[in-house]
């Protein structure tokens, strides 16, 4: 989804996509999670939410709001906008 905005008189083009949005991050936390050897129990225990929400998270059913985003980028030392915007490959292992 593609939208223009005006600011200052000028046509400012967002190319926010909420659905790669939501593939990126269903991507970052599975490998994110699975690298650090959490079940979706203790990784969603140590983000404060329930493991359910944090489920829907992984399965694209929803997005975590962007307070959890912060928690997660502070828990795994993953800048957001690499969380949100990148796949991140196999060679993530911020312990």
């Amino acid at each position: 989804m593609n939208t223009s905005k005006q600011c200052n008189g000028e046509a400012i083009s967002s190319a926010f996509d909420s659905q790669n949005v939501g593939e990126n991050l269903s991507h970052n936390l599975k490998l994110i999670r699975k690298q650090k050897g959490f079940t979706q129990e203790e990784f969603s225990s140590q983000l404060s939410i329930s493991r359910p929400a944090y489920a829907s998270y992984e399965e694209q059913r929803a997005l975590p709001s962007l307070a959890v985003v912060i928690i997660i980028s502070n828990l795994t030392g993953i800048d957001i906008n690499t969380l949100l915007e990148d796949k991140l490959g196999e060679e993530v292992h911020n312990d």
